[in-house]
């Protein structure tokens, strides 16, 4: 997982992968005294153009180079998590929705009560804590029996500021080859999570570890091919406070890509768009390359 800069304020010059054309997305020089723990906003000037003269300080010339073709938004939104690209992976939904879970977007219950007035936030496990996602993937009871059996160890004591570093700690330390049982852990989380609260399933983790074992012997921990040429499309409108307006779910019979995919969802969002006669509408997408040709 590498990290995309918008504002910086978010991204650390040393800990963080964020540069362009690595293989490990860091540096190889060593910062000067002083500079550790700093963030890459304190080399961006307030008009959104690099400080060349920090960089030279801190930078080899063709680190320099590379950071330099960094594409600042003028807009200043958030940094955010994306999977540098690799042939020898399979992207599948499982990833998109890790990328959501770093950028705190899953559809968790306060996330929903933000936008909804009177949804319940409580965990849908453990009925005690809010559901943020720290708690139900890290802290909840119910977290820790499903990360217990499936042998991750560690993954409950990571800490971290915030989702997002627990996650790239958690994530580096239990890769297997170029499968994760943290992938497979976390998806097996959210699935049972989904069933509790939309099927009013029964919590059993102990057939949910059962089935995510199958899924690591089949080598589908971190990919998977769909069964046929299915795609499914899900596109949601929020009005200027954030509380949901409509949605809209398609199934086509196509093969495509994630991003193929994620224009399609895009231009099926517009056409609906464009029928219901909204104006000022502003796109969001967690698919970077579609939002870079945009």
């Amino acid at each position: 997982m590498r990290r995309h800069i918008s504002d910086g304020r978010e991204t650390r010059i040393e800990g963080h992968a964020w540069i362009l054309g690595t293989h490990s997305g860091r540096f190889i020089s060593t910062c000067t005294e002083g500079n550790e723990g700093r963030f890459v906003a304190d080399l961006i000037r307030p008009n959104c153009e690099w400080d060349e003269v920090k960089i030279d300080l801190l930078l080899l010339p063709f680190e320099k180079e590379r950071v330099m073709n960094i594409r600042v938004s003028p807009n200043r939104p958030r940094d955010c998590w994306y999977w540098g690209f690799d042939w020898d992976i399979v992207y599948s939904v499982k990833m998109a929705y890790a990328m959501l879970l770093c950028s705190e977007a899953l559809a968790t219950k306060p996330n929903i009560a933000a936008r909804v007035e009177g949804e319940f936030s409580k965990c849908s496990f453990c009925n005690s804590f809010a559901e943020s996602s720290l708690h139900l993937f890290r802290d909840c009871r119910v977290a820790w029996w499903v990360w217990e059996g499936l042998g991750v160890e560690g993954v409950m004591e990571e800490g971290g500021s915030g989702v997002r570093d627990w996650v790239e700690v958690c994530w580096k330390g239990t890769v297997e080859s170029k499968y994760g049982k943290f992938m497979v852990g976390y998806w097996a989380l959210w699935e049972l999570r989904n069933t509790v609260v939309f099927e009013g399933s029964d919590i059993d983790p102990e057939k949910v570890v059962r089935r995510m074992m199958d899924v690591l012997e089949e080598g589908d921990g971190m990919g998977t091919v769909a069964e046929g040429d299915v795609v499914g499309i899900g596109v949601v409108s929020r009005d200027g406070n954030g509380a949901v307006l409509w949605g809209l779910s398609i199934v086509r019979n196509q093969n495509w890509d994630p991003s193929m995919g994620e224009a399609v969802a895009i231009l099926d969002g517009l056409q609906e768009v464009a029928q219901r006669g909204h104006r000022n509408v502003e796109i969001e997408s967690g698919c970077l390359m579609v939002v870079e040709a945009l």
